[in-house]
């Protein structure tokens, strides 16, 4: 799947300024391009653990959270999950809820700008664990994809 596309800004409604988050955005500082901030995707802690004992990052589809409570409505999704190889789509699991029981299941996320092409395919546990978390733990809200891939290099 594509990561998220802003097609317009619909509509801003706050969010509790408490909130735990990161977002990612780009803003073609990667390379020659520079452009206007694209919003990719929005990840929250979930309250569910992981067996490792982290939380669970979830994605918040359908939104971009900004410092400040601002919510900035975008269309898309970054996630795709998978059985094994095979991608599963959300008509697939609104059908048969079980289907992620049946094997190897697990999450990637394609986080993608539109307008410079700059992407990352990254497994969850590898944003969670090497980006998500730490960010966090530093307070920090928003990240761009460039930082994104320089903190995968350290």
């Amino acid at each position: 799947m594509e990561g998220a596309v802003v097609r317009k800004r619909t509509a801003y409604s706050p969010i509790d300024a408490d909130a735990q988050f990161v977002s990612v955005y780009c803003d073609g500082r990667d390379g020659d391009s520079n452009h206007e901030r694209w919003l990719v995707a929005t990840f929250y802690p979930d309250a569910e653990e992981s067996a490792d004992g982290e939380p669970v990052w979830m994605e918040v589809v359908g939104q971009y959270w900004r410092t400040g409570g601002e919510v900035v409505h975008i269309a898309g999704r970054a996630a795709t999950r998978l059985v094994g190889d095979r991608p599963i789509s959300h008509e697939e699991w609104k059908t048969d809820g079980a289907v992620f029981d049946h094997g190897d299941s697990r999450t990637r996320y394609n986080l993608t700008c539109r307008t410079c092409g700059l992407a990352l395919v990254i497994k969850a546990p590898e944003l969670r664990g090497r980006v998500l978390s730490p960010l966090v733990a530093i307070g920090a809200r928003e990240v761009s994809l460039t930082g994104i891939r320089y903190m995968l290099r350290a």
